[in-house]
């Protein structure tokens, strides 16, 4: 089983493709060694983000996020269990 988790967030600063990149690289090199996939998307001054991997690594990388002072308003939409991944390849 996979687990998940999908939240929202609110920017604190800027959100330019700059730093929507340096946050995808940083995401990139933690969460291929973790086996997470998932998506981020910036869309009107909110970020929405989905999560997928082992539990421990989810909770883990979500712990890290919450910590993160690039956003604030983080709110947990959804999490749970599923049978396959939904972003395998990202």
């Amino acid at each position: 089983m996979i687990y998940y988790t999908i939240y929202t967030s609110i920017p604190t600063g800027d959100s330019s493709k700059e730093v929507i990149d340096q946050i995808t690289d940083e995401s990139i090199a933690w969460n291929s060694k973790h086996g997470i996939t998932g998506i981020l998307l910036c869309l009107e001054k909110r970020y929405f983000q989905f999560l997928e991997g082992e539990e421990k690594d989810v909770t883990e990388v979500f712990e890290m996020i919450r910590k993160d002072p690039r956003h604030t308003d983080i709110s947990i939409r959804i999490k749970g269990f599923a049978k396959d991944r939904v972003f395998s390849e990202w």
